[in-house]
This record gives C-alpha cells, structure tokens and sequence, in this order.
C-alpha cells in the first residue's frame, strides 16, 4: 500500500506539471510547431480581435499555408534563382527600413529648432508661403518643416560620412552611365 502511495504520488509530482513551451502543439507531415510558435503567429497575424472561432479560423489558414510552402520546397522553389534574388531584395530593404527608422529616430531627438530660425523661416516666406496669415497661426507648421529639414541634413551628412569611410570605385561606362 505504501509502495502504490509512493507511485501515484510520484506520478502527480511529474506527470501532471504545466504543459512545455517546446512540447509539440501540431504537427504537419514532418513539421513541428510548439504552442509558441503557433501563438506568436496567430498574434502575427491580427486575427485575435476577430472573435471566439478566430483561432480556430487561424489554425485552419495556418495549416494550408504550412502546407503550400511544405509543397513549394518540394518542388524546389525555395532554390529558385528569381526567388532567392526576391528574398534577398526582401532583406536588404527590411534592414534599410529597419537602420533608417533608428537613424530617423536618432535625429529626430537630436534636431532642435529654436523662434529665431521659425521666424527667419517665416519672414523669408510669409508672401508665398503664408499669404495672410501672422506668425502665430503657422508657428508648429514651420517647426515641424525646419524640424523634418534637420532631419533631412542629418542624414545627408551620416550617408555622406559612410561614403568617406570607404573607397568608392565606379566605371561609369561599364554602368552605362554617361
């Protein structure tokens, strides 16, 4: 009696714990995919608002996706010369994307503009550019212009500063530049 104690206790203590993040929730063919996974693809993809069967509505469109993209590698279409220049055109624009939003946010935190550069803003072009209208009115306008300025020069000079770092070489003709 002790002994059965002994087991049934044991198998409370080991068997029953919380479910593992890496234990497999689906498997499709030899695809495996943790409850992680799936959880951070379904948040992905902006179906969680969408009601009690978005869920279930998701895992059914994940599973036909999992299985289309199994099919294309198959076939061999993920070696596919178009599709990896695809890919790599993907990449390299996601991590332009990616370096210019820091850089943006970079200047942006830096640029300063004081009233003495909004007012020469606005003297300089009240007649064109504000016909009527006193400084007051157009005063964030002209910041948030000077401001986007700044920002603008701050990158010019950061793109000018990675040009002068390196030595740039260019056969115009070759290039078909004339």
């Amino acid at each position: 009696m002790n002994r059965l104690f002994m087991v049934v206790a044991m198998f409370l203590i080991f068997g029953c714990g919380a479910p593992s993040k890496d234990k497999t929730a689906l498997k499709i063919g030899d695809i495996k995919i943790t409850a992680q996974e799936f959880d951070a693809a379904f948040k992905a993809s902006g179906m969680t608002y969408m009601g009690e069967d978005s869920r279930k509505q998701f895992l059914e469109r994940f599973i036909s996706r999992k299985l289309i993209l199994s099919e294309a590698e198959k076939i061999g279409l993920d070696k596919d010369s178009q599709f990896l220049e695809s890919v790599q055109i993907f990449w390299e624009q996601s991590l332009l994307k990616l370096i210019l939003a820091q850089k943006s946010k970079e200047f942006s935190s830096n640029a300063r503009v004081d009233d003495s550069e909004i007012a020469a803003y606005y003297e300089k072009r009240k007649e064109v550019s504000f016909p009527g209208k006193e400084l007051t009115e157009v005063h964030a306008q002209i910041k948030w212009i000077l401001l986007k300025q700044k920002q603008s020069q701050a990158l010019q000079e950061w793109i000018s500063s990675l040009e002068g770092a390196v030595k740039i070489e260019s056969d115009y003709k070759l290039l078909g530049i004339n």
